[in-house]
């Protein structure tokens, strides 16, 4: 039985999470919103069964508190959004997020879920506008979990435009070379034509091929890892940082990598042994950070997809 699509009512969310997909909560300036008892009711427990993974009711849930509202509560929207987004339907993500940007236009929460959406959906510009915007409305405190989230996405949609963009380019280089191809065997025949010995026409010819090789190539120098500096790359995954953080003893790592290591191996760095570590010794690396920023601006493709 294929899962059930559930009729979406035009409404809105503003949810804090620790993380993508964690529990919805109240909206982001810790007010309730103003629910008669049995849609507060069924925001609970859409809230509840959210928790418990179960996407599905949890949609139902939220639709079942929006009801026939008017204007619709933007959280309870934003909440659905969720939900949908855990379980792919990005269309539906979309219009509930859409619907929130209308009602609140500084929901952070409302225009990262809509650039994820078009970002599924292929629609990249659309998902770049909106991540940004979501970017540059989070830089208080209290979004600063759900940072990462918004920053992972759009590094991800510029790397997609910028990997598109070198597709068409490569395409372009090819069609280029293949006339040069031309021009330089009408030149050789040209040349036998005119009766000029083939052993000097043939090595006119290859001096020329030798010649546009060299143009295209550097015109189209190939980027790979070994490109990217040793000082971005954090030890524990041998990927690009993108929240680096300091140790008391001056290692530096991804700070969702180290929390993890402590979490699971202790407090010692994962290095030097002696060393004690602990979450609240972390600081960030600001000045790494920045020179990270500015390279993954110039250099999309350096972008490595968290597993």
């Amino acid at each position: 039985m294929g899962s059930l699509r559930v009729p979406q009512t035009p409404r809105t969310v503003v949810i804090t999470r620790r993380r993508e997909g964690s529990q919805p909560q109240e909206n982001s300036t810790g007010k309730t919103s103003s629910l008669d008892p049995s849609a507060q009711a069924a925001k609970e427990r859409g809230k509840k069964l959210f928790q418990e993974e179960q996407w599905e009711q949890a949609a139902q849930a939220f639709t079942e508190a929006l009801g026939t509202r008017s204007p619709p509560d933007h959280t309870l929207l934003t909440n659905r959004a969720l939900c949908n987004q855990k379980l792919l339907r990005w269309d539906l993500v979309e219009q509930d997020a859409r619907l929130a940007v209308q009602l609140s236009e500084t929901s952070v929460k409302a225009h990262y879920l809509l650039g994820k959406s078009l970002q599924e959906m292929g629609r990249l510009e659309e998902a770049q506008t909106e991540l940004t915007k979501s970017m540059s409305l989070s830089s208080s405190k209290q979004f600063k979990s759900y940072r990462g989230s918004i920053e992972v996405a759009l590094l991800s949609v510029r790397k997609r435009l910028w990997m598109r963009e070198q597709a068409k380019q490569d395409m372009e280089d090819e069609l280029t070379r293949g006339k040069m191809m031309d021009i330089a065997d009408a030149c050789l025949a040209a040349a036998k034509a005119r009766g000029v010995p083939p052993e000097e026409a043939q090595a006119t010819y290859d001096q020329r091929v030798r010649a546009l090789c060299r143009v295209l190539g550097r015109a189209r120098r190939k980027q790979d890892m070994a490109d990217i500096p040793e000082g971005m790359v954090c030890k524990l995954s041998r990927r690009i940082m993108i929240d680096p953080v300091s140790t008391p003893h001056g290692q530096t790592y991804e700070r969702a990598d180290i929390e993890k290591h402590l979490t699971e191996k202790g407090p010692r760095d994962p290095f030097r042994k002696s060393d004690v570590v602990s979450k609240d010794s972390l600081v960030p690396n600001l000045a790494l950070k920045k020179y990270i920023d500015d390279f993954l601006e110039e250099n999309p493709w350096a972008f490595q997809e968290p597993p």
